[in-house]
């Protein structure tokens, strides 16, 4: 989900633990908890989540906040929801910042969420993935092309076929991604 909020973004990629109804059931009602808190500091949403997703499944986590005042990411993450930032660059000057990812599940048991900030770069390219992508070849990324090719290749070349996968793909190029 991407949602604009007075002051930026909000950027989530949610997952609810297991298939069918009720993972989705756990999905949506995330996504709209999101939705109605985006302003507010991302620990704050992440513990409106995780006290709205009590009694469902649970769900995989991760937010990223930007703020076009401070041009900054904040981002935080609960369970296997993968996240990186893409730095301008080529080859080993490339620059890759990971989320952090705690173990937890978002209406279960989770810890403290733990955000962290960055800077924001025009050029920056931030990607969110489910666990249904593997991870083990992000370290080759390269940032070229539109968000959505991006996404696009990355779901072609790394979607485990035995979970459902998702890919968001955000580009800072000024003011808001």
């Amino acid at each position: 989900m991407v949602h604009e909020f007075s002051e930026g973004l909000l950027i989530g990629v949610m997952d609810g633990l297991g298939h069918g109804p009720e993972a989705a059931v756990a999905s949506r009602r995330c996504a709209s908890i999101l939705t109605e808190y985006a302003g507010e500091p991302l620990g704050e949403i992440v513990a409106r989540c995780h006290e709205g997703l009590r009694g469902t499944r649970g769900a995989a986590l991760s937010l990223c906040t930007f703020k076009e005042g401070a041009s900054a990411w904040s981002w935080t993450g609960v369970g296997n929801v993968y996240g990186v930032l893409l730095r301008e660059g080529d080859g080993p000057r490339r620059q890759r910042e990971l989320l952090l990812q705690q173990n937890g599940v978002v209406g279960s048991h989770m810890p403290k969420p733990v955000v962290s900030t960055l800077a924001a770069v025009p050029g920056d390219v931030l990607i969110l993935a489910t666990d249904g992508v593997r991870t083990d070849g992000f370290h080759e990324l390269h940032p070229q092309g539109t968000p959505q090719g991006i996404a696009e290749r990355i779901l072609e070349g790394h979607a485990t076929g035995t979970d459902d996968a998702l890919v968001l793909v955000a580009r800072y190029v000024g003011g808001l991604p």
